[in-house]
């Protein structure tokens, strides 16, 4: 995962947050619960973190709305 400083008042970039290595295509999972894991188990790869450093996290977020768009 890329992180970009940039100076305050700066426009953030998509590439300053993702990297085409973290992009995963064509996911399908169950349920959200295992879908949001295999989330997680990639971001946690590629921020060199156990899952379980990354996980509980993502399920909190999500506790708190859907962060999926259209019809995901």
């Amino acid at each position: 995962m890329l992180l970009t400083m940039r100076p305050p008042g700066a426009t953030m970039k998509i590439p300053d947050l993702l990297s085409p290595k973290d992009v995963m295509i064509d996911v399908r999972g169950s349920n959200k619960q295992l879908l949001l894991q295999e989330f997680a188990a990639k971001a946690a790869e590629s921020l060199g973190l156990h899952v379980d450093q990354v996980a509980p996290y993502l399920l909190k977020r999500e506790d708190l709305g859907s962060t999926g768009i259209g019809k995901g």
